[in-house]
């Protein structure tokens, strides 16, 4: 007899001698003991529909072209809002992300806090994630090449 099957005879006996162990213990003991009562829950947790619906109403709160239009015209500098995002975390708690294009000579630091007060004050929007660029959006061209590469209907690509 090889030393592996030795050894896998040896851990068989030791199974079986641990399930015959914890039965005795069971049946020695009078079974299974009563299970624990069930602590009360401390927090509750949106079901996927009531955070889909948070969401949901976040954006339909707002009218995004009017928010662009009045940060646009109410900001010096602030030349396109674009790429506007809005959800909640909750339904009291909207959030914003937008990406902000500003003049080259526009002063980049009196812009994003013009911008992040309006949105504040007179959107109730109290934590704004904002992207400003100057120049064209890399997000823009990086979708605009996208497109231009992309196979046509007559089955090439352009390079």
């Amino acid at each position: 007899m090889t030393t592996m099957t030795m050894v896998m005879r040896w851990r068989f006996i030791l199974c079986v001698l641990a399930l015959l162990t914890g039965g005795a213990l069971l049946l020695h003991a009078g079974g299974m003991p009563e299970p624990a009562p069930a602590a009360p829950a401390q927090a509750t947790y949106p079901t996927p529909e009531e955070a889909g619906a948070a969401l949901i109403d976040a954006a339909e709160r707002f009218d995004v072209e009017a928010l662009k239009h009045e940060l646009t015209s109410a900001v010096p500098g602030v030349v396109d809002i674009h790429h506007v995002h809005l959800w909640a975390l909750t339904p009291e708690r909207p959030l914003i992300t937008l990406h902000a294009r500003i003049a080259d000579d526009a002063d980049h630091d009196a812009a994003l806090q013009s911008l992040q007060a309006i949105l504040a004050e007179r959107f109730g929007l109290g934590h704004a994630t904002i992207q400003t660029e100057r120049g064209e959006c890399i997000e823009t061209r990086r979708s605009r090449m996208a497109e231009a590469h992309a196979p046509h209907a007559h089955g090439h690509v352009h390079p």
